[in-house]
């Protein structure tokens, strides 16, 4: 079901997503679909795994109004860890929040689960890629 699903996905960006043509190439639809058929195969692969892979592809396009949900109750739950930030300086600072009542704005962030922001940013590049990340004018005070 999964493999469908994201074939079906794979040819919607390739036939009917007006920025391909200037993007042609940039995906990687072979490598996402090999870690979908290892995870199907193993049984592991769920609903907010598949949207994870499914987004993670998309990334591909960095096109930031493109991006894949599996319900509007999901998306809302995952796509917010209750603050937002700004990367600046190697750290993360607080610029929001909403859910999260244990931060303020203005906190900054050095790590998360002992490795550095840039350790992490490392491992997932396509996740922090933004323009807000060598902004220059500096964290909120």
């Amino acid at each position: 079901m999964y493999k469908e699903i994201f074939n079906a996905i794979v040819t919607i960006t390739h036939n009917d997503y007006a920025g391909f043509e200037d993007k042609e190439g940039w995906d990687r639809p072979n490598e996402f679909s090999r870690k979908i058929d290892h995870l199907e195969n193993k049984n592991t692969l769920d609903d907010a795994l598949f949207s994870r892979l499914v987004n993670e592809y998309l990334l591909d396009f960095d096109d930031k109004h493109i991006y894949f949900t599996v319900n509007q109750a999901y998306t809302f739950n995952n796509k917010t860890c209750g603050f937002r930030v700004k990367w600046f300086d190697d750290a993360l600072y607080i610029i929001a929040t909403k859910e999260e009542q244990r931060l303020n704005i203005g906190d900054k962030i050095i790590s998360i689960d002992g490795k550095t922001v840039k350790e992490i940013s490392e491992l997932e590049q396509k996740i922090f890629e933004s323009p807000l990340k060598n902004a220059s004018n500096g964290p909120l005070s």
